[in-house]
């Protein structure tokens, strides 16, 4: 989850993850650090940040992005999908 201004309670990812002290939100000024991990990766990104898509689409050219559509109108969010290096 990238972090966004009043956007989502990114605690909930811990939550329902079975670690509610968790927080999985990473700040847009961080996006460079997950360079290191070379696993798969998965960013959920707020549709209006695009300072922060722009970063990870800079970081990671192989991603796939994609739209999550919401059923509720306007709660549509963009997925990007790294693969594994």
């Amino acid at each position: 989850m990238v972090g966004y201004p009043y956007w989502v309670d990114t605690r909930l990812v811990g939550i329902n993850a079975g670690q509610p002290a968790r927080d999985y939100a990473i700040m847009p000024d961080n996006l460079e650090s997950t360079l290191a991990e070379k696993r798969a990766k998965l960013f959920v990104i707020n549709p209006q940040d695009q300072a922060s898509l722009e970063q990870l689409t800079s970081l990671y050219p192989r991603g796939v992005l994609s739209t999550y559509p919401s059923n509720i109108e306007g709660h549509n969010f963009l997925l990007l999908f790294v693969p594994a290096e």
